[in-house]
């Protein structure tokens, strides 16, 4: 008989080992009354109701009332507005003080550019003040001083910035005044500091003929509306050897690839006349 016969023929039975096999136990069941129940909810209220009396004792403790107030600002005159800003300003408790409502406030103040108020325990508040800076003078109805993104600061005299471009326009900026002011920024980007500072005039009548004016000089300079670096640059490589050539300047036009146009002024200045020597005496 071979093996698969053999197989067929006695059916193999499964039987457990000779050792004994541990029967796992059933745990207890362990069932809530309605007292339990009770202890859990009184221990919770407990526990909400001694954070109520915690907050609560908290939000009135008078020593956590705000008294000392910093403001960190390196702009001196910035710093005294916002101080004066504070001044009567009822801050109250430290938690309850909604420092949004701080920042929006200070913020409303045009020379502000940015505002972090800074909680400090137990009773302090820190707040540090970024200010705009200047730079231009813009003529709309009035003399506006304005930032690099053309925020208004405050109405001004073009004596007491001496040192700032006044950017002009026959329609007063009414209209495409960002892309004229864009247009500035990338003007003036080209210049170096000193050279900025002796920038007196932008005109931006004609937004493809940008003209640009130094202080001390009656030549009007047509930069056209884009590439005012290496037009400026052009320019003042060559400015000493056209008005020694030609004299005073009324306007050089930039506009132009490859070529310069420029009109002498009509009346130019006297050459001065050497002091005579005087003989002394002898």
């Amino acid at each position: 008989m071979n093996r698969t016969d053999f197989l067929y023929a006695h059916p193999m039975q499964f039987q457990r080992g000779e050792r004994k096999v541990r029967i796992k136990k059933q745990g207890r069941k362990v069932s809530f009354k309605v007292k339990h129940i009770l202890i859990s909810c009184a221990c919770l209220a407990l526990l909400f109701f001694s954070i109520y009396k915690l907050y609560f004792f908290l939000i009135t403790w008078d020593k956590l009332n705000i008294r000392d107030v910093q403001v960190a600002c390196p702009n001196e005159k910035v710093k005294d507005h916002v101080l004066g800003m504070i001044r009567n300003m009822t801050w109250g408790n430290i938690f309850l003080l909604d420092i949004s409502k701080v920042q929006k406030t200070l913020e409303s103040y045009a020379w502000v550019k940015d505002v972090q108020v800074r909680k400090t325990f137990p009773a302090s508040l820190k707040i540090d003040i970024t200010a705009r800076t200047p730079a231009a003078l813009i003529a709309k109805e009035t003399i506006y001083l304005i930032d690099e993104e053309g925020i208004a600061l405050e109405q001004a005299d073009l004596s007491s910035y001496p040192g700032l471009p006044l950017l002009l326009d026959e329609g007063h900026f009414s209209q495409d005044s960002q892309e004229k002011l864009r247009m500035t920024r990338e003007c003036l980007k080209g210049l170096s500091p000193e050279d900025k500072n002796r920038v007196e005039t932008l005109d931006l009548s004609d937004m493809g003929d940008v003209i640009l004016r130094f202080r001390g000089s009656p030549t009007k300079i047509k930069l056209g509306a884009d590439q005012f670096a290496q037009n400026l640059d052009y320019y003042q490589k060559n400015i000493t050897r056209w008005e020694n050539e030609h004299g005073g300047l009324e306007y050089v036009d930039l506009r132009f690839l490859g070529r310069v146009i420029f009109k002498p002024l009509k009346n130019q200045p006297e050459p001065e006349s050497p002091p005579h020597p005087v003989k002394e005496a002898p």
